[in-house]
């Protein structure tokens, strides 16, 4: 599917072309997390995304950084251990 989307960092809109490839089953910190992958392609930029059953980031690489003009991150989900 495509969408306009209005980036207020550069004060722009830009047609998104998002393309569900599928389920897959990814590792981060020694947890499996069942996803559904999802390739963008918008400003001359490719990315991947990976979101859980209820539609929920857990990793996504090649973002653009405030609208690519710091370039591009890849982000993931993490666990955090707090003790008391």
């Amino acid at each position: 599917m495509s969408f306009m989307v209005f980036d207020p960092v550069i004060f722009s809109n830009y047609i998104v072309d998002c393309a569900r490839r599928g389920e897959e089953i990814i590792v981060i910190d020694n947890k499996s997390f069942n996803v559904e992958r999802y390739d963008l392609i918008y400003r001359d930029t490719e990315s991947t995304m990976w979101l859980d059953k209820n539609g929920r980031l857990v990793k996504a690489d090649g973002y653009m950084l405030f609208g690519g003009e710091l370039g591009n991150i890849s982000i993931e989900r993490a666990s955090v251990n707090v003790s008391q």
